[in-house]
């Protein structure tokens, strides 16, 4: 065994000056590497062979990267299609929804396609109802029925069943001006008047309108080497707006604007910004219309290009831009949408690259307080018009039934409020025998009264009241003998994240006629369904008979 190993020793040192020779010898000219030169190469062009599909080159640069993996606000997103009743997206269960929204700090988001009737309504039960707050659906119009001598009409009777279901407002898809056409073949007109009963409605109701008009630019060249957008559109050909059979993009926009024009009372919100290409434009388009904000779903691309231009325009418009994604539900989507804005990073992909165009974009970095606005802020005040309601800390009630009766109050969505719902006989006093008087309440003198105790027999059904920030729902008396309320129904409602100011106010509080904290609740924990809630009232019409004749 020593023999062989010293065998081999032997030969590899033997061996090793040949070795060392056979490096040191020059390489024929054929091994030579070609001299460095500054001409291009003869056979260049039958080289670039290449396929588009292919060329996946990464950059070279060295630079900061920040993940941002939750929102620095809590974000609305007004504009995904997850689990909508047109089924733009693969459906997903709920529980994965919400996962990726509490994972990312995403509270609430808005299903645009939610069509109407029982379809909007299987929106509604599978994705609203079960989780209040965290989403909200869009209703849109039927187009089939485009040739009904009664369009109008039937279109606003069907917007305001919608909204009674629980739709918060209108949605308009592309097809709207380039896809949705007559009997006789002719492309329905944005300005066509047909709409304006439906743009008027939608004002009286306080719904805003989503409308997605026209698209890319590029969309509407040729589908050739020098479209910047030439991989989407091979993929896409539908997408492809090139050709006398459609109208040009600068049409369809100046149709739109007409209809912002021409109905000031009604709120819009122009999807993808309008013509993201073309920011002054855009800029423009919000100077003449104060009806009007904008949201930048699927325009990372086209936004993050040009970073100067746009984070100008977000700063000057920051009260009127809506956060909007339109990309599916995933967290990475999220994250990157996040890094855009909060970050300064340079170079790197938008979310879905290279499908919308080979380049890259840089962040924004926006201010803390225009992040707000964008994240959650306007949508909260787009909304809160919906609702009659100008919310903030300490404001103002969402419904406040002050000496109502025999009223129905139903159907509601209030949010960002003081107290959600307020039913109470606040200026008036009543009597043991149900009747009024009318003289000042703080002089106690009283007076002979017939009418029915004001406060009384109302009901409270069908109401969703989320983010009050003292109580969601209240009724009954205040200090000092001042009000109070009978005969009063709370039936259906949903109270999500009330009390946000700590020591204010309960979730839900009863209040007994000669005393505003005696007889609250402390705290949620004390009622988790409705038997809870029922037995505590019993409790406390028995320790108080003045809060019901009963």
């Amino acid at each position: 065994m020593l023999n062989t190993k010293f065998a081999a020793v032997f030969l590899a040192l033997a061996l090793l000056p040949l070795l060392l020779f056979s490096q040191d010898q020059p390489k024929s000219p054929s091994q030579q590497p070609a001299p460095i030169g500054y001409q291009t190469a003869a056979d260049a062009e039958q080289k670039k062979t290449l396929l588009l599909k292919d060329f996946q080159p990464h950059s070279m640069l060295h630079l900061a990267a920040h993940d941002v993996n939750r929102a620095k606000f809590y974000v609305i997103d007004v504009h995904n299609h997850t689990n909508d009743a047109a089924r733009i997206e693969e459906h997903m269960p709920p529980a994965r929804v919400l996962e990726v929204m509490n994972s990312t700090n995403v509270k609430t988001v808005v299903i645009l396609t939610g069509m109407w009737g029982d379809k909007l309504q299987r929106v509604i039960d599978e994705m609203v109802k079960p989780y209040p707050g965290r989403f909200m659906v869009f209703t849109q119009l039927d187009w089939s029925k485009i040739d009904d001598p009664n369009f109008s009409e039937e279109m606003v009777t069907q917007l305001d069943d919608a909204v009674t279901r629980g739709a918060r407002g209108l949605k308009f898809l592309k097809d709207f001006g380039l896809g949705v056409r007559d009997k006789s073949g002719k492309l329905i007109a944005i300005d066509d008047n047909r709409l304006n009963p439906v743009w008027e409605e939608c004002g009286r109701l306080g719904i805003p309108v989503f409308i997605h008009t026209g698209d890319p630019e590029a969309f509407f060249h040729p589908i050739d080497g020098t479209n910047e957008r030439y991989e989407e559109l091979i993929e896409h050909p539908d997408w492809s707006f090139f050709g006398p059979e459609f109208p040009r993009l600068r049409e369809l926009l100046e149709a739109r604007n007409r209809v912002f024009a021409k109905h000031p009372k009604t709120t819009f919100v122009s999807l993808h910004m309008g013509w993201p290409e073309n920011l002054d434009w855009v800029a423009q388009m919000l100077d003449e219309h104060p009806n009007v904000m904008v949201e930048f779903g699927a325009r990372e691309a086209e936004l993050g290009r040009q970073r100067l231009r746009t984070r100008e325009l977000f700063l000057k418009y920051q009260d009127r831009i809506l956060f909007g994604t339109d990309s599916g539900m995933d967290e990475a989507m999220y994250r990157n949408y996040f890094r855009w804005l909060e970050t300064n990073d340079e170079d790197f992909d938008y979310w879905g690259y290279p499908g919308q165009g080979r380049w890259e974009i840089d962040g924004m970095g926006l201010p803390d307080a225009v992040l707000e606005k964008v994240y959650h802020g306007n949508a909260e005040k787009l909304f809160q018009e919906f609702m009659g309601t100008k919310g903030g800390k300490y404001d103002a009630d969402g419904i406040y039934c002050d000496g109502c009766g025999y009223t129905t109050i139903e159907n509601n969505l209030i949010m960002q409020v003081d107290y959600g719902i307020e039913v109470t006989s606040e200026h008036k006093r009543c009597l043991a025998n149900g009747t009024e008087w009318p003289g000042a309440y703080y002089q106690g003198t009283p007076a002979t009264g017939t009418s029915p105790c004001n406060g009384n027999w109302v009901t409270v059904r069908n109401n969703v009241f989320y983010n009050a920030n003292a109580c969601g729902m209240s009724f009954g008396g205040y200090a000092n003998n001042v009000g109070g309320s009978a005969h009063d129904v709370y039936v259906n409602n949903t109270l999500y994240n009330s009390a946000t100011q700590p020591g204010i106010a309960p979730t839900f509080r009863v209040r007994k006629k000669n005393d505003s904290s005696a007889g609250a609740l402390t705290s949620t924990a004390d009622f988790t369904g409705a038997d809870k809630i029922r037995a505590f009232c019993q409790i406390a019409i028995q320790r108080n008979p003045h809060v019901g004749p009963e």
